[in-house]
């Protein structure tokens, strides 16, 4: 009988294991919460904003096939009924559902939807993003420019980063950091260190953009800062 490759046993325990945290992170035990007559139908966008609210994110597709396939779902709805958990004015009211993890959501996909429907109460669980926690603890504000200057050049960007030895974000990275998790965390820095930053629409992140390469912070005075990160 021929015995297993030690490199294949290897690679067989990652993949249980990574299968085991995926589960715990769509089983763990949250607060939940119900949604108001006025708000029945959650798009994906404002859903993914709260989610990214609380350092979290929106299951993936394959998280959410194997939370149904396995029957997590329906233990949600179940302790969903069970808590008759009181409605609050608005989902997205801060006080009520500052520690919550379940919430109404449309999210759809060919052969599995959730929707946010007062009769079914299907709910979307969001999940820990590690990958995010590492990119608040890895990034470091630097290279500030007075406000007359306006923007700076993708290419100078790139430069200041490697002369730290770290690198600049992609474009990924930077548009997931637009949500407030990661620049609440620069803005409370910002302030701190006692630095100005830019207004609401941009969450105090001076967002790079790809097309133009640069980095904008229109209409607003003081300094603006880029982020690095490790490599």
């Amino acid at each position: 009988m021929s015995s297993i490759p030690i490199n294949a046993v290897k690679f067989i325990s990652f993949l249980f294991l990574a299968g085991l945290f995926n589960f715990y992170n769509l089983s763990a035990k949250d607060t939940a919460i119900t949604f108001d007559d006025q708000q029945s139908i959650l798009n994906w966008f404002d859903a993914e904003a709260f989610c990214r609210n609380q350092g979290k994110r929106l299951p993936e597709y394959k998280e959410m096939e194997s939370a149904k396939k396995s029957g997590i779902t329906s233990q949600w709805k179940e302790k969903n009924d069970k808590d008759s958990i009181a409605r609050p004015e608005y989902w997205v009211s801060n006080d009520v559902v500052k520690e919550a993890s379940f919430f109404p959501i449309y999210f759809e996909y060919t052969d599995l939807q959730m929707m946010a429907d007062k009769k079914s109460k299907k709910l979307v669980r969001c999940v820990k993003d590690s990958e995010m926690e590492r990119r608040i603890a890895s990034s470091k504000s630097i290279e500030n420019w007075s406000s007359y200057q306006g923007y700076m050049t993708k290419q100078a960007a790139q430069d200041r980063c490697n002369q730290l030895g770290m690198r600049l974000p992609t474009e990924k990275e930077f548009r997931e950091a637009y949500f407030a998790r990661i620049t609440d965390e620069w803005i409370g820095e910002y302030q701190s260190e006692n630095l100005s930053y830019g207004g609401t629409s941009t969450q105090g992140f001076n967002l790079f953009t790809p097309d133009i390469g640069s980095y904008a912070f229109s209409q607003w005075n003081g300094n603006a800062h880029i982020r690095c990160i490790r490599k």
